[in-house]
């Protein structure tokens, strides 16, 4: 498969990592894969077949994955409680997602129409969710 990003959160804990399949493999090949993994715990976090956005905090206190299947949640790796800063499950394709140091604050690209009113089909947007403080 091909690895287009990884990031390692600040303990070591917590591994992103964004890529494609191997092409032809498992009947997926090349489908994009991308999800957050638990080196502790030896587990994944969150789905990752299908994805095109994972990221975690550099403390490794919270991570998102972006998904199609459901719409995209910030995860505190402690309490497992989700926040869904859009509640809607996205209509379109999923690229990427960001979160602040503090995950108070979500960068989100997609081109879905019916994550936000007034959003076009087939247009790429970028979402920015800013948690009340």
């Amino acid at each position: 498969g091909t690895t287009f990003r990884v990031e390692v959160s600040d303990d070591g804990r917590l591994v992103s990592v964004l890529g494609a399949g191997l092409a032809g493999g498992s009947g997926h090949g090349g489908d994009p894969l991308g999800g957050v993994h638990d080196t502790v715990l030896g587990t994944s976090r969150g789905p990752s077949r299908g994805n095109q956005g994972a990221a975690i905090t550099a403390d490794g206190s919270h991570y998102a994955v972006a998904t199609a299947r459901r719409p995209l949640r910030v995860v505190d790796t402690l309490t497992g409680t989700r926040t869904s800063p859009f509640t809607a499950r996205p209509g379109g394709e999923q690229d990427g997602v960001s979160l602040s140091d503090d995950a108070t604050r979500v960068a989100y690209s997609s081109d879905a129409h019916d994550l936000l009113r007034g959003t076009r089909r087939g247009v790429a947007n970028v979402f920015i969710w800013d948690a009340a403080r």
